[in-house]
């Protein structure tokens, strides 16, 4: 009998954890609102749905389950990529054109589309237009 409580009270205490509610919600959390990145630095930055890779010879722009890299990139004085959204990215050497790279679709129905200055199918940005030298300005048209 003086066993009786005790065992009373572990067999309690083991059901109540069994039966507690659970910690773990069910509702998948909403990714992060986007915010644009301007990059000025080599290294690899993300931020979740862009990975942006620089070095001296080399940028690499991936998306989930895809990537490319720039052609012709070194990284010179001046250089620069702008993540404007997340279907944006411009680039800029310090030397060539400036460079869009665009992005539609999702997992493996994923299209990339490359423009360089000055044909571009939208408005250059004013954070990428003012990170530019004057002589690259000049090859961009100005959008309305």
């Amino acid at each position: 009998m003086c066993y009786t409580i005790p065992i009373l009270f572990v067999a309690a205490t083991l059901l109540v954890g069994c039966h507690s509610p659970s910690m773990v919600s069910s509702q998948t959390a909403a990714p992060p609102s986007f915010r644009p990145m301007h990059i000025t630095s080599l290294g690899t930055v993300s931020d979740g749905r862009w990975k942006i890779s620089v070095s001296e010879a080399a940028l690499d722009l991936s998306r989930p389950g895809c990537s490319i890299g720039v052609p012709r990139w070194t990284a010179r004085r001046g250089w620069f990529v702008f993540v404007e959204s997340d279907s944006r990215v411009w680039a800029y050497d310090g030397e060539h054109p400036l460079w869009l790279s665009t992005v539609t679709g999702s997992g493996a129905g994923v299209m990339w589309t490359n423009y360089v200055s000055p044909r571009f199918p939208c408005a250059v940005p004013s954070e990428v237009f003012s990170s530019l030298p004057a002589s690259a300005q000049m090859d961009i048209p100005l959008h309305e």
